[in-house]
């Protein structure tokens, strides 16, 4: 992957108390402590480069004492303007540029890196070289750090590959459920349990209730915590979208407890989302695509008084047929419906949550330039907007960039042949030691399993699989009760990533 993929290639500028910087200078003005043992080194990456413009992060790596409180500033070349920052309280006044913590991202542990900031300039390009220091000593004991840049250790290597554990029909969705088995959706309607390698007959039908039309069928399954209820959700033959519940006995689904929990008229047949999952706080989440056609035509997923392009939560055993968690972001807004928990999305094609951190992922598929990856952090009250249709990534598309635009975590263009993104899970299995804490995903496209790894909830770059692991049109990945992740091919193939 290269850098105009998202990747940022490692470009490692480190702040130095001498040395020259080729486009401008970097100054940290003031990190509490303001003294030797605080600061080691400054990082500027440009993580995409457009010519004329680029997407650039700065990174910081606190010394023996750590930093509690930042702001810094830098000269950026001439002509060059900061179009965007966030996470980050900046100014530009001519060439100068100022920035300070917002608070949450204040503190960099000691010995510990963190990305403070991200920011969008037009106009110039700052390069990733040793910037200069002023205002603050920076380096261990007020030592002059290494003038040349952080020596790239290259992307983590990990040998892996897929092992065939079942053939379905057409599998885009699955859920553990009771003892610990997979159940596994298939797009037709159908629905198996994945057991000793063997997929049972159907223990759910409803084919005769949705079509594979375009993007439409059963899209998506999810039990509740205490595995007491299970849920789809699936296109009904008008196209709309229908979460429905079933009461579960002794593992069984009843099928005369079947009620309906939420639907949602579809003005288009691609765009659906589909996916409903559980969260950490035993909360029904379900993921809506914008109502498909080109652009958003609508403009349903910046509207928050319609439920597409967004990420809702609900309650579903609180009411009938739900009730909305008093929490949610937007209760008590009367331009916005209560169930929306995060906006912006055109097609959130799978989300989960780390299982260790409780960090939430989401995958969106863009339009026809760039697939991303979102983020929200546990902390996370929800209300993040995440851009589309305004943005695609960090891509202008249509109108102003929303002042509250929360950018991907991850994004990569189509230059490799990639189309359309598919979630996964931050990998917490024990079968491959040397993935661990990895976002795991793919591209429907490519069709290969892709993995990140994960520095302080920020991207650190790609990992490197030692052979391509290949299964062809991943539709979905499954994280099994110990942690190991199985991938879902359209194609029918049911698999699971294996030490090699």
């Amino acid at each position: 992957m290269d850098a105009t993929r998202g990747r940022p290639g490692r470009l490692t500028a480190v702040a130095a108390v001498s040395g020259a910087l080729v486009a401008g200078a970097v100054a940290v003005v003031a990190a509490n402590p303001a003294h030797a043992a605080a600061c080691e080194s400054v990082e500027y990456n440009v993580v995409n480069d457009w010519g004329g413009a680029h997407h650039a992060v700065v990174s910081l790596t606190a010394g023996t004492e750590g930093v509690d409180g930042w702001n810094l500033s830098f000269d950026l070349p001439d002509g060059a303007q900061v179009q965007s920052a966030w996470n980050v309280d900046w100014s530009q006044s001519g060439s100068s540029f100022t920035g300070s913590d917002v608070g949450w991202n204040a503190t960099v542990a000691a010995g510990q890196s963190r990305e403070l900031f991200g920011m969008i300039v037009s106009g110039g390009a700052v390069q990733p070289e040793p910037f200069t220091l002023n205002g603050v000593e920076c380096g261990e004991d007020g030592d002059d750090p290494s003038e040349s840049p952080t020596e790239d250790p290259g992307p983590t290597q990990v040998d892996a590959g897929l092992t065939q554990v079942a053939s379905g029909s057409s599998p885009t969705a699955g859920a553990v459920g009771p003892d610990g088995a997979i159940w596994i959706a298939n797009r037709e309607g159908t629905v198996q349990v994945l057991d000793d390698g063997e997929l049972s007959d159907p223990v759910l039908d409803i084919s005769d209730e949705t079509t594979t039309e375009s993007e439409r069928g059963l899209l998506g399954i999810a039990f509740d915590p205490a595995f007491e209820h299970f849920y789809i959700s699936f296109t009904d033959l008008n196209g709309d979208t229908a979460v429905e519940e079933f009461g579960m006995l002794d593992g069984q689904i009843q099928l005369d407890t079947r009620r309906t929990v939420l639907t949602q008229e579809q003005p288009f047949s691609n765009h659906n989302g589909g996916q409903v999952a559980f969260g950490p706080d035993g909360m029904l989440y379900i993921g809506l695509g914008d109502g498909g056609d080109a652009f958003d035509p609508s403009d349903n997923a910046q509207n928050l008084d319609t439920l597409l392009g967004k990420l809702l939560r609900i309650d579903p055993s609180g009411a009938e047929p739900y009730a909305i968690p008093p929490d949610n972001p937007f209760v008590g807004d009367p331009g916005a419906r209560d169930e929306i928990w995060a906006y912006g999305l055109r097609n959130p094609w799978r989300f989960s949550w780390d299982a260790e951190t409780g960090d939430l992922y989401i995958a969106d598929v863009g339009q026809n330039d760039r697939e991303e990856i979102n983020f929200a952090p546990a902390s996370s009250t929800g209300g993040e907007n995440y851009g589309w249709a305004r943005m695609e990534g960090t891509l202008p598309v249509s109108g102003e960039e929303p002042a509250n635009h929360v950018p991907p975590w991850y994004e990569f263009d189509h230059s490799d042949g990639a189309c359309s993104v598919t979630g996964g899970f931050v990998y917490r299995g024990s079968a491959i030691p040397e993935l661990q804490g990895a976002y795991v995903f793919s591209d429907y496209c490519l069709g290969v399993v892709l993995a990140r790894e994960i520095e302080n909830g920020s991207d650190a770059g790609e990992v490197e699989f030692s052979g391509r692991i290949g299964a062809g049109s991943i539709a979905s990945f499954v994280e099994g009760p110990d942690g190991e992740l199985y991938v879902l091919s359209l194609g029918g193939s049911i698999l699971r990533l294996d030490p090699q």
